[in-house]
C-alpha cells in the first residue's frame, strides 16, 4: 500500500470516527427490536413426519463431534459442546467452515431450529439448580433465542437414541450403503424416497401410492396391513403375507365412502389385536380418500369429534384436505356416534384450513344427565321445558331457542326413512344462528291452498361484519315480518341497546320492516348496527335542556316511532347533504356511530294532536340556538353560513375526536359508495377502533382499487390532521 493509500485510509477512518461522535452526542443510537421466538418440545413422531414433509427445518445434533460421525440424523448440523462462548457469534466462529456457511444470518432468518442431543430430563428443566440445568444443550437454546433471528426453537425431548430406536433406516448409518440423492424405482415410476407419515405412534401410518410399491418402505416399517384405496396400484406385496383391504372408490364428491367404513373400522382394529401389526392406509396422494379412512377410524377408537380428529391427522400430514363429498359423510358418522356435531356445514372450509382449534364431542351423548340450559345455565322445571337444537342438538331452554329454522339436511333424511313428523320446523339455538350462513326460514301456518301457492324467495343480507361474505336467508311469501329482523338481530348479535340499519344495494335505505318482505327475489341489502349516541331531550317545561344516553332498540319496534321518522329518513349518499334543512322550528334527533360504519340520522319530528290534559310526549331535538336568529330568513332560501355552521356542529357531535371536513369537498365526491366509505372510516378512526393504517390495510383486504383507497384515505388523513392542529 502506497503512503496516498495510507493517509486516505486514515483520513476515512478519522471522519468515521468523527460521524460515530456526532451520532453518540446528537442522536442516541437505538437498538433495533428483536423477534420474540417461540420455544417448545417436541417428540420422536413430530420430528419424523416433519421431516418427511421437507418443513425447511434446521436440525442441530448438540453432541460431541465423535458421536455426530458416528451416527446422526440425515442433514443435521453438528455444533458440539464448547467453551467460553457466550453469544451465538462465538459459536459461530468456532464452526467449521461448511457448517458456518449453513448456519449462517441469512439462512437461520425466518426458519425453525430443532436441538437434539441426549435426552432431556424434566428433573433438569423443573430444577432450579443452575450446576445441572446450565447444559449445552440448554446453553445454545439461550444463545438462539437472544440472537432473535429464527421463528422458533424446539427441543426433541427424547433424545436421538429414542430416535434411532424408532427409526433405525431413517439414520446416517443406515444411510451409508447408499449413494447421496439415490432414486428408488417403483412400478409406476422413479421417486425419491421417503416414507408416510405415522399417525398413531408404531401403529397406523397415511402415504400414498409409492409408499405402497416400495419394498423398503413396507420393510422398514413392518407393514403387515394395508388399506388401498386407489385404483391405479395393485396388492403388489400380498404375495408377501402381506393383509389388504380394497377399497374401491373414485375421488369424487358424490362417491359413497361411507359405505366402506364399517369394513374399514373392523380391519384396522383386526390389525391391532395381532401381533406386532402395523397399517398403511394409502391411495393415490395420500389426501383425501385415505385421510378420510384415517379420520373415520380416529373418531371411532379414540372418541373424538371431527374437528379434534381432523387437526391431529393435519399437524401428522399437512397436505390432508378430503373433498366435500367425503367431509359430509363424516359428519353423518358424527351425528350417527354422538347424536349431534362438532361443526355446521358453513365451517367445512376453516376446519380445512386447520383455523378452528379443538372442539369436544358434542353434549348429546350426555343429553339424559343435562339438568340446565347450555347458554344461560337456567335449571330445567316443570314450568321452564328442555329443547333440543336442530343443528347442535344440544339442551336449551325456551328464550335461547326461540327461533324456528328449517333444516333441509335432516328433512331430506327424515322424508327418506319416512319420518314425516321430522319435516316441521324445528328450534334452534343462538349460537348455531349467528354462525349460519344459509338460513332457511319456514313456511307461515296457513291454509294448505294458501301453502301451495307460496314461492319461496331469498334475501342476500351484506355487512362489515361478514368480510365480503353474503348471508343468504330464504323465506315463503306471507312471511311475518318481525320474524325476518328477530333473525337479522341475533344473526348480527344486534343487543338492547344498539340499533340496527338497513338499505338496499343503492343505497336507499328501508323505512318500514314491511319493505323487507316487498323486496323481489334475490335482493341485496346491506345491514349496520351501532350503539345509540348522546340526544337532546327537552322537559316537559321547555326551558332547561340536557343530554342523555339514548337506549333504544330497532328502528322498526314502535308503530309512532315509524310514523314519526318515515317523511324524512336520511339517504346514504351525496344526496344527504344536499338535503336542504326545515325551519328551526324543526326538531332534530338523534345521531349513533358504531365499528361497523356511522349512521347519521338528520329527521323532522311532527307535532300529533292530544287533549290538553294528556301527557306530553317527549321530542328530542339538537340545540337550535344558533340558528334561532336566523329565524326570520325567508321560507325555502337557506344561508350557506348558517348551513355550514349546522353541518359543523353536527359534525362535531358526532365525531368530537376527528377534525370537520367541510360539506363542499364532501359534495365533489361523485360516487355515493366512496362517501359512504369516508364516513365508515370517520366512526372507525372517531371511536378509536382502527387506526389510519389499519384501515388502510383493511380496505386493501376487501379489494378495494388504489384510486378509490387513495380517495378515502386521504380525506380521512385530512380530519385527522385537522383534529391534531386543533388540539394543539
Amino acid at each position: 500500500m502506497s503512503v496516498g493509500d495510507e493517509n486516505n485510509g486514515s483520513s476515512k477512518k478519522s471522519a468515521a470516527s468523527d460521524v460515530a461522535c456526532l451520532t453518540e452526542a446528537n442522536e442516541p443510537v437505538q437498538t433495533p427490536q428483536k423477534r420474540q421466538v417461540r420455544q417448545g418440545e417436541v417428540n420422536c413422531r413430530w420430528l419424523y413426519n416433519q421431516v418427511q414433509a421437507s418443513r425447511g427445518l434446521i436440525l442441530i445434533d448438540t453432541r460431541s463431534r465423535d458421536e455426530y460421525e458416528k451416527d446422526s440424523i440425515p442433514s443435521a448440523l453438528s455444533i458440539p459442546p464448547m467453551e467460553n462462548c457466550r453469544t451465538l457469534v462465538d459459536v459461530e466462529s468456532k464452526l467449521l467452515e461448511e457448517q458456518r456457511f449453513l448456519f449462517s444470518s441469512k439462512r437461520r432468518k425466518l426458519r425453525d431450529v430443532v436441538l437434539f442431543g441426549d435426552a432431556v430430563k424434566k428433573s433438569l428443566i423443573d430444577d432450579g439448580n443452575d450446576s445441572k440445568s446450565d447444559t449445552w444443550l440448554r446453553k445454545l437454546e439461550r444463545f438462539i433465542i437472544d440472537d432473535g433471528l429464527v421463528t422458533s426453537v424446539k427441543l426433541l425431548y427424547d433424545g436421538f437414541l429414542t430416535f434411532k430406536y424408532r427409526y433405525p433406516f431413517y439414520t446416517t448409518s443406515a444411510l451409508l450403503d447408499e449413494v447421496s440423492g439415490q432414486l428408488t424405482r417403483t412400478m409406476s415410476g422413479t421417486h425419491n424416497l421417503n416414507y408416510p407419515n405415522e399417525i398413531l405412534e408404531g401403529f397406523l401410518f397415511l402415504g400414498n401410492m409409492w409408499h405402497a410399491q416400495s419394498k423398503q418402505v413396507v420393510s422398514h416399517l413392518g407393514i403387515t396391513h394395508v388399506v388401498n384405496a386407489s385404483l391405479d396400484v395393485g396388492n403388489i406385496f400380498e404375495s408377501e403375507r402381506v393383509k389388504y383391504l380394497n377399497v374401491t372408490i373414485k375421488d369424487r364428491p358424490e362417491a359413497d365412502i361411507g359405505s366402506y367404513f364399517d369394513t374399514a373400522y373392523r380391519f384396522i382394529e383386526s390389525a391391532k389385536r395381532a401381533q406386532h401389526g402395523r397399517v398403511l392406509v394409502h391411495c393415490t396422494q395420500g389426501i383425501s380418500r385415505s385421510a378420510t379412512l384415517i379420520i373415520m377410524y380416529l373418531m371411532r377408537a379414540n372418541n373424538w369429534s371431527l374437528v379434534t380428529a381432523v387437526n391431529f391427522v393435519m399437524a401428522s400430514r399437512g397436505v390432508v384436505y378430503p373433498n366435500q363429498g367425503f367431509v359430509k359423510s363424516l359428519m353423518v358418522e358424527e351425528f350417527r356416534l354422538y347424536k349431534g356435531n362438532s361443526i355446521t356445514s358453513d365451517e367445512v372450509d376453516t376446519m380445512l384450513q386447520n383455523l378452528i382449534p379443538d372442539r369436544p364431542v358434542p353434549l348429546q351423548v350426555h343429553l339424559n344427565k343435562t339438568e340446565s340450559c347450555s347458554r344461560c345455565h337456567k335449571m330445567f322445571s316443570l314450568l321452564e321445558w328442555k329443547h333440543k337444537c336442530s343443528y347442535c342438538r344440544k339442551a336449551f331452554c325456551s328464550k335461547c331457542t326461540s327461533t324456528r329454522l328449517a333444516n333441509p339436511d335432516r328433512e331430506k333424511s327424515a322424508a327418506s326413512n319416512g319420518a314425516v313428523d321430522e319435516q316441521r320446523p324445528r328450534r334452534v339455538c343462538q349460537v348455531c344462528v349467528s354462525r349460519l350462513w344459509q338460513i332457511n326460514l319456514p313456511r307461515s301456518r296457513k291454509g294448505l291452498q294458501s301453502r301451495m301457492q307460496q314461492r319461496c324467495k331469498h334475501l342476500n343480507v351484506n355487512s362489515l361484519s361478514t368480510f365480503g361474505r353474503t348471508v343468504c336467508i330464504s323465506y315463503f311469501e306471507g312471511a311475518e315480518p318481525h320474524v325476518i329482523m328477530d333473525v337479522l338481530k341475533i344473526r348480527f348479535g344486534v343487543k338492547e341497546n344498539q340499533i340496527i340499519d338497513i338499505s338496499r344495494d343503492d343505497g336507499e335505505p328501508i323505512r318500514t320492516v314491511e319493505e323487507i318482505v316487498g323486496l323481489p327475489d334475490e335482493a341485496e341489502v346491506f345491514v349496520s348496527v351501532g350503539k345509540a349516541g348522546n340526544i337532546q331531550e327537552h322537559s316537559q317545561r321547555g326551558s332547561k335542556q340536557q343530554l342523555h344516553g339514548s337506549s333504544t332498540t330497532s328502528k322498526f319496534g314502535s308503530s309512532n316511532y315509524r310514523q314519526s321518522f318515515s317523511r324524512h329518513y336520511q339517504e346514504r349518499a351525496r344526496q344527504r347533504f344536499r338535503r336542504e334543512l326545515q325551519s328551526p322550528q324543526d326538531q332534530f334527533s338523534r345521531d349513533r356511530s358504531s365499528s361497523e360504519g356511522v349512521v347519521d340520522t338528520l329527521q323532522q319530528t311532527e307535532t300529533y294532536g292530544r287533549h290538553p290534559d294528556a301527557p306530553r310526549a317527549r321530542s328530542f331535538q339538537m340545540d337550535t340556538s344558533n340558528i334561532e336568529a336566523n329565524s326570520e330568513a325567508p321560507s325555502g332560501v337557506e344561508d350557506p353560513e348558517v348551513a355550514g355552521r349546522k353541518f359543523r356542529e353536527l359534525w362535531k357531535l358526532s365525531f368530537p375526536s376527528m377534525g370537520v371536513i367541510e360539506h363542499t369537498e364532501l359534495l365533489k365526491i361523485e360516487r355515493p359508495e366512496i362517501l359512504m366509505d369516508v364516513m365508515l372510516g370517520m366512526s372507525s378512526l372517531s371511536c378509536g377502533a382502527l387506526t389510519l393504517q389499519e384501515f388502510s390495510q383493511r380496505l386493501i383486504e376487501l379489494g378495494y382499487a388504489d384510486s378509490d383507497r387513495q380517495a378515502v384515505i386521504s380525506l380521512l388523513d385530512t380530519a385527522r390532521r385537522a383534529a391534531g392542529t386543533v388540539a394543539g
